[in-house]
């Protein structure tokens, strides 16, 4: 239950337009990145699994690579910003998150997670 409550939290800390640009404009659009990177990117703390459950909510601006481990963004998807990942999938939020990849600063999990 104490979980739930707190991915509920997350969720709601996430949904609003700041995320949305956080993650398009800190981030190389169009380019395969890793789920650590997006985290890295988000001015708070959250959890792999609340982040792509928000990315699955903005269609236009996530992408997901056909086997399920990386992520594209894109700020402008009405002005040809899509080339390189443009046939990639619309990300799925029922998958079990990818584990970031630690970028050496040992700061990788992003919060919590569940075991």
């Amino acid at each position: 239950l104490a979980q739930a409550e707190l991915e509920k939290r997350l969720e709601a800390a996430l949904d609003n337009d700041y995320t949305l640009a956080a993650l398009c404009r800190r981030l190389e659009n169009d380019t395969a990145l890793d789920i650590g990177d997006l985290l890295r990117a988000l001015p708070q703390q959250t959890t792999p699994k609340v982040l792509i459950k928000f990315m699955s909510s903005h269609p236009e601006n996530f992408k997901q690579a056909p086997d399920g481990k990386k992520f594209a963004v894109c700020l402008k998807p009405h002005e040809g910003g899509w080339k390189a990942c443009k046939d990639w999938r619309t990300v799925n939020p029922f998958q079990t998150p990818p584990v970031p990849k630690d970028d050496g600063s040992g700061s990788a999990s992003g919060g919590p997670t569940k075991a």
